[in-house]
């Protein structure tokens, strides 16, 4: 997501305030923001009696002002409204900022849909699987973003703890299993509800934990690519069952020599051909290395990509590598990052625009040095 807009009802500057409360939330509307004043001040207050409200925002005490930022659902005032509508009529999520109970700004943030997320969906679409969008942004907004995608089923408006409870409700209602993809920390409760938990490497810490299979290189083809590797896997085991079963069965009995008398068949073939059924068992295991994930290779408006490799000190756990990927992701124009453990670098795909140092300043934020 990305600041599009900012609509002020006050002459008061409160970019150091804003910039400061949003440094302490780790929700990507918030990193937006971030990224966005980050351009006017770095400045940081100190800042009291932090709280964050799932799904609903955050508030603090900066110089004894109470200070709220988050979504719009008090507001009454019918002008408002009727601007607060048309921002999400694009597809932007409109958050308030209030200082003593008075609106102060509001930031219009609009999603930038992943270059491969459209092709994803039309790929799990021809797999016969059905997509639904589940989110906690307003109807339009959610609607405006599912036309571009070609999803038809939307459920929106739903705060986190709710999550959980329309992932049973699918689960009941579905014949298949249901697989569940988020990356946030309101989606974890719902993670642990679905049949198959599925999370992007750049995801928290609490939603990776949550997951049965994390797509480390943030392509959302790999949601396809996983669901194929798991079938061909499968079948994998149901060959390799047969090949095992049939030799057994059938040279078995022939080593016992019972149709010797008949049809002068050497028992000694028995024996033989139960090697031969280890020999197919391991072949037929090693061909899944034939196995080719689907790539997307078309980039969004044509644009060059470029690879950065950024050694990082201070790396040392999954946990740590996630942070780094995560803060290179925060860089607009990147479309992946894979951070290594072992060789202690950071891999990154991003566009000719982004320049090293503001990826060197990401991961510094982050906490890690740079080699």
């Amino acid at each position: 997501p990305r600041v599009i807009d900012v609509k002020s009802f006050s002459n008061d500057n409160l970019y150091k305030e804003i910039y400061s409360l949003e440094l302490m939330s780790e929700h990507p509307l918030a990193n937006a923001i971030c990224n966005y004043l980050s351009k006017y001040t770095n400045e940081k207050l100190n800042v009291t009696s932090y709280e964050a409200i799932l799904g609903v925002g955050i508030k603090g005490i900066i110089d004894d002002n109470e200070y709220y930022i988050g979504n719009t659902s008090f507001i009454t005032d019918p002008e408002i409204l009727k601007y607060i509508d048309s921002i999400a009529s694009i597809g932007a999520t409109p958050i308030a900022v209030m200082k003593n109970n008075s609106l102060m700004y509001i930031f219009n943030i609009k999603d930038e849909i992943k270059e491969d997320a459209k092709a994803a969906i039309d790929e799990l679409k021809k797999l016969g699987i059905t997509t639904i969008m589940l989110t906690g942004d307003n109807l339009k907004t959610a609607n405006s973003i599912a036309k571009e995608l070609g999803i038809t089923d939307v459920i929106a408006e739903v705060q986190p703890k709710d999550k959980s409870d329309v992932i049973k409700e699918l689960t009941k209602g579905s014949n298949g299993l249901v697989a569940m993809v988020g990356d946030g920390v309101n989606d974890s409760i719902a993670l642990a509800s679905a049949d198959i938990a599925i999370t992007v490497g750049n995801a928290s810490d609490v939603a990776i934990n949550s997951s049965d299979i994390v797509l480390l290189h943030n392509n959302l083809i790999d949601i396809k690519n996983s669901i194929m590797l798991s079938r061909r896997t499968l079948n994998t085991i149901k060959l390799n069952l047969f090949w095992a079963f049939f030799y057994n069965l059938v040279c078995v009995i022939v080593s016992t020599g019972v149709f010797y008398p008949y049809l002068s068949i050497n028992p000694m073939i028995g024996s033989i051909a139960m090697s031969i059924s280890s020999v197919c068992v391991v072949t037929s295991s090693l061909t899944i290395n034939l196995f080719k994930p689907m790539k997307i290779t078309k980039r969004k408006g044509g644009n060059t990509m470029k690879t950065e490799i950024i050694y990082v000190e201070g790396m040392m756990c999954k946990h740590c590598k996630a942070h780094v990927e995560k803060a290179c992701m925060s860089v607009s124009g990147v479309v992946s990052a894979e951070a290594s453990l072992e060789l202690k670098n950071v891999t990154v795909s991003c566009s000719e625009e982004v320049s090293r140092d503001s990826l060197v300043n990401a991961i510094k934020d982050a906490g890690y040095e740079i080699k």
